[in-house]
């Protein structure tokens, strides 16, 4: 092969590197806004003047091909590490993608209305939005907008960690990689700052997960047109059943055409660019720095920013790396379940010094729990798919299991 040849093949080979791979290509930006506040020692860190927050969001983001940057702010939208207020950092940066994070509190100065980072300023720069805070989206003084009629629950960790696709979204390229209309977002549920029953909290105070928000005014562009791409059904803290009640007034997971309006004041609404809504606790989230989200949740996220910055959705699933592994001494690949499919008694094969044995039904509701085995019964569930997580001294990991 002459010297010809071979340089136009090693260019073409360049050239299908840098359009294939995620980390060669013109990395889209990512504004992650937070508010700062001190989580508990196991869980991700918000960040502060000193240090950069991180949690297992913006390291997937990072590691599917996006350019980061955490903004830990005060309540008012300083960015403590520069001490900037936000709003006019955010214009330099450049972001392709704004993400407002539900570390901040529903009335917080920044985002009501006159605030810097109010949802109406935001849709004004035309720059597409991931907001996870539902609770600032309902009725009340001070919210980021004024609804009279939203209203929000926080459905216990007890009664549901997943969930369910509405019907005729299943296709949606959001849910590229997930198999199922279930899907489980938590393993366990945590307190606002990120303890679960694991790291020492009480198990009634580690019950945040999931939330919603019912009777929404939402207007679309085209009106009456559903955003709601996947809802949940538990119960909330005294016990009351709760779900989301309609495909075009509940908000949790939800994609919102540009120039949608939300509540009832004409000037709270989005630009040019689309919206995506999660409603996820933030301390769910952060717990055990990664640990307590699965794969499932960080593919949504993954697909949603994907979506919104106009690249084409990757089909697989994400594998959250701290699934499974701790310090790397817990080989997956060697750990299985028989049989699977079941109707009884499971085994976990390849696996030592188990510590415990915890089960979730597809709703990821912990549905039975064991210490120092390598088996459990499973012949007293209902037929579907269940979670088998096992915990030893040399760390995690989750398996799915069958029952027939």
């Amino acid at each position: 092969m002459t010297k010809k040849l071979l340089k136009k093949e090693l260019l073409l080979t360049v050239i299908l590197l840098l359009s294939t791979s995620p980390q060669l290509m013109a990395q889209k930006k990512v504004a992650y806004i937070q508010f700062s506040k001190v989580m508990d020692a196991t869980a991700s860190q918000t960040g502060n003047a000193t240090i950069t927050g991180s949690d297992a969001i913006t390291r997937m983001l990072t590691a599917t091909g996006f350019n980061v940057k955490v903004y830990a702010c005060d309540a008012n939208g300083l960015d403590l590490a520069t001490n900037v207020s936000v709003d006019t950092e955010i214009p330099t940066f450049g972001p392709d993608l704004i993400i407002m994070q539900e570390t901040w509190g529903s009335t917080s100065a920044a985002i009501r209305p006159s605030g810097i980072l109010a949802f109406r300023k935001l849709g004004a720069l035309n720059i597409p939005l991931i907001y996870n805070k539902s609770f600032t989206f309902q009725k009340g003084a001070n919210r980021t907008i004024t609804s009279t009629t939203g209203t929000a629950y926080d459905v216990v960790s007890t009664s549901s960690l997943a969930v369910q696709v509405t019907s005729g979204n299943e296709a949606n390229p959001i849910f590229n990689g997930i198999t199922g209309t279930s899907i489980p977002i938590f393993f366990a549920g945590a307190t606002d700052l990120g303890a679960t029953v694991a790291s020492g909290a009480l198990a009634t105070a580690a019950v945040k997960g999931l939330s919603l928000v019912n009777d929404l005014e939402i207007t679309t562009p085209v009106p009456g047109t559903a955003t709601l791409l996947a809802g949940a059904s538990g119960t909330v803290a005294a016990g009351t059943a709760i779900s989301t009640t309609s495909n075009t007034n509940s908000l949790l997971i939800n994609r919102y055409p540009a120039g949608t309006q939300l509540g009832t004041d004409a000037n709270d609404k989005l630009g040019t660019k689309d919206m995506i809504t999660f409603a996820c606790n933030y301390g769910a989230i952060a717990a055990g720095d990664g640990k307590n989200v699965t794969n499932e949740f960080l593919t949504l996220w993954r697909n949603a920013a994907y979506l919104l910055t106009e690249q084409t959705v990757p089909n697989t699933l994400y594998v959250n790396p701290q699934l499974g592994v701790n310090e790397n001494t817990l080989e997956e690949n060697s750990i299985t379940v028989s049989p699977n499919p079941t109707s009884g008694l499971v085994t976990l094969n390849g696996v030592e010094n188990v510590k415990s044995i915890t089960v979730f039904d597809g709703a990821g509701k912990q549905v039975l729990t064991s210490d120092n085995t390598t088996s459990v019964n499973l012949s007293h569930q209902t037929k579907g798919i269940y979670f088998v997580k096992v915990e030893t001294e040399k760390g995690s990991s989750t398996k799915k299991v069958i029952v027939k």
